[in-house]
């Protein structure tokens, strides 16, 4: 499966994240995207000042890329059938538990073999939602029916 929006299946390079070939045994590796500096940059901010990082150019530049890659939708909504504007994207990782992907849109998980989203697109309730700030509400009725003329 393609992750680059090329839609060639035999693609295997990601927006931030690339899968490797190392050997013709067809192990593969991660390699991140992210520079050194970055990662300490990300590092320091999570332990001294996240505000810093969610206010660097990195962060709106790699902001603006997800909201684009996800068609300014909201990806929980999304799956709900329901169409609702992202505003917000979200660390899947927890960016104080793992600043080491900050500015990653894709993490290797050990126990899966595809890469898995580290960065997504969601709307504000659905990102509250996430954080348990509030339920989500996506068994409300819309305020207009949805029409797709």
């Amino acid at each position: 499966m393609c992750y680059c929006g090329i839609g060639k299946s035999s693609c295997l390079t990601f927006s931030s994240m690339r899968l490797e070939l190392l050997s013709m045994s067809g192990s593969f590796r991660w390699r991140s995207d992210m520079t050194k500096k970055e990662i300490k940059f990300c590092e320091w901010c999570a332990t001294n000042n996240p505000l810093k990082f969610y206010q660097s150019s990195a962060w709106e530049k790699k902001r603006r890329e997800v909201l684009r890659m996800d068609k300014y939708e909201c990806q929980i909504c999304k799956q709900h059938k329901k169409y609702t504007k992202a505003t917000t994207v979200h660390h899947v990782n927890e960016f104080r538990l793992r600043p080491d992907l900050g500015l990653e849109i894709y993490y290797h998980d050990p126990a899966e073999h595809e890469p898995k989203r580290n960065l997504i697109s969601l709307c504000h309730d659905c990102h509250e939602a996430v954080h348990g700030y509030r339920q989500a509400s996506l068994d409300t009725e819309p305020l207009t029916e949805e029409r797709w003329d």
